[in-house]
């Protein structure tokens, strides 16, 4: 059962200021089939289970503490319940994390693949439309400041007051 998705590369660029661009002229589309092979037997799963371990440790000690301290509760009548509790848990957490970690993952792969080693940014195509619009107000308050700061040299002299 392989699923389609559909996205844009585009290149992130230094301008001579040093602030971030996006060259959005040179956006490339891509297509990716995928399969559960390509999504289970991805290395971002590495980095969620430690993430997600990480997470539960902590938080089922925390658990544990407040119940055979705070609540009095003898720990050995709950302890089956209670470590299923915490793997269901860990097991959750896990798919949270590294489900989407796994498809940016896979996307990134494919961008490198075709396009070759760089800086990118990766849009869904649902997304497009409202990326470049937001890139295109971005482009015209910047237009404007440089405008009114233009303005601002004319209307002041340019040799010191004295």
């Amino acid at each position: 059962m392989k699923q389609t998705m559909r996205f844009k590369s585009v290149l992130i660029m230094a301008d001579r200021t040093g602030a971030l661009s996006f060259d959005i002229a040179n956006a490339h589309d891509h297509v990716l089939n995928a399969g559960p092979g390509d999504f289970f037997m991805n290395r971002s799963w590495i980095a969620s289970f430690f993430i997600s371990l990480m997470a539960i440790i902590p938080l089922s000690a925390l658990i544990y503490g407040i119940i055979t301290i705070g609540l009095n509760v003898d720990i050995n009548q709950i302890l089956g319940w209670f470590i299923i509790s915490c793997v269901l848990a860990f097991l959750m957490l896990l798919a949270m994390v590294g489900a989407p970690a796994s498809v940016r993952r896979i996307k990134w792969e494919l961008v490198i693949k075709e396009r070759g080693a760089g800086n990118w940014k990766i849009i869904d195509d649902s997304a497009w439309e409202n990326f470049t619009r937001m890139i295109r107000l971005v482009e015209e308050r910047k237009k404007r400041e440089k405008e009114e700061l233009e303005k601002q040299k004319v209307k002041q002299p340019s040799w010191p007051a004295r």
